[in-house]
């Protein structure tokens, strides 16, 4: 089934000759960064992380018992470590936030 009723449309010579409302009036918005920089600390802390990780890695390959000591050690703990710094340093952001 089709429906037969003609759709309004404004004319364009109606539409022309008015000028627009305050509320049809489209302001762009100033440009703005897509990545805060809390996300490009989160994604520059990582990053040194597993830099630093694949240096003790490194190390361990090349031999000594106290590189591979350090490898097992900084592997097991870093995450942990940087669980801590990051909800620290976000529970201080948000509280100097607050205030």
């Amino acid at each position: 089934m089709t429906d037969s009723t003609p759709s309004r449309r404004p004319s364009p010579s109606s539409s022309a000759n008015r000028a627009p409302s305050p509320e049809e009036v489209h302001v762009p918005r100033p440009w703005q960064p897509r990545y805060r920089t809390p996300f490009m600390l989160l994604v520059m802390l990582t990053m040194s992380i597993m830099a630093a990780s694949g240096y003790y890695l490194n190390q361990a390959i090349q031999g000594g018992v106290n590189s591979k000591m350090m490898f097992v050690m900084f592997t097991l703990t870093s995450p942990v470590i940087s669980v801590v710094v990051l909800s620290l340093g976000y529970s201080l952001f948000r509280l100097l936030d607050r205030s």
